[in-house]
């Protein structure tokens, strides 16, 4: 992906982000019928809520996220995405993880790491 498609992706409508993350998650998946937008955005978040302590885990106390979250708001989010998405690639399946860190960022870095400061 090129810095302009991961901008892309951070400016996206967050239930547009939901709904990709719902279809990748049943991509191959076998007798699973055509989702509506609705259900794909529900299956996003569904995801998203099962995996979130997961990624507070892994992201919380990396110092990527730590000198972001003690730092003005206003660095490059593109590598932002960027740092995420590596720090989570491992345990993503058949989910984009640029998808997923732009979702991460969009809801707040902070609003997921408050607990583990």
């Amino acid at each position: 992906m090129t810095p302009q498609d991961l901008e892309n992706l951070i400016q996206s409508d967050v239930n547009e982000l939901y709904k990709s993350v719902g279809l990748a998650s049943q991509a191959g998946v076998m007798g699973v019928e055509e989702l509506s937008d609705d259900e794909a955005e529900e299956l996003g978040r569904a995801w998203m809520r099962q995996h979130r302590a997961r990624f507070a885990e892994l992201l919380c106390g990396t110092l990527v996220i730590r000198i972001y979250l003690a730092s003005p708001r206003v660095g490059d989010r593109v590598l932002l995405l960027a740092a995420i998405a590596d720090l989570i690639i491992g345990i993503m399946s058949g989910i984009p993880p640029t998808t997923v860190a732009a979702l991460l960022i969009k809801e707040g870095i902070d609003t997921l790491c408050k607990d583990t400061a």
